[in-house]
């Protein structure tokens, strides 16, 4: 296994990864620069 050897919280879930949980972070980030990218082009304040 190369991802997910570090549980986030044993004790309230125990099949939660700190990796998991960053790759979800990033994954968000990465879906919401696409979106407002192609979906939103004409929304001036997105290009400040």
């Amino acid at each position: 296994m190369l991802f997910g050897k570090n549980r986030l919280v044993p004790n309230i879930s125990p099949h939660k990864t700190i990796e998991g949980s960053v790759g979800g972070i990033l994954s968000s980030i990465a879906a919401s620069i696409i979106y407002t990218r192609l979906l939103l082009p004409g929304i001036i304040f997105l290009d400040s």
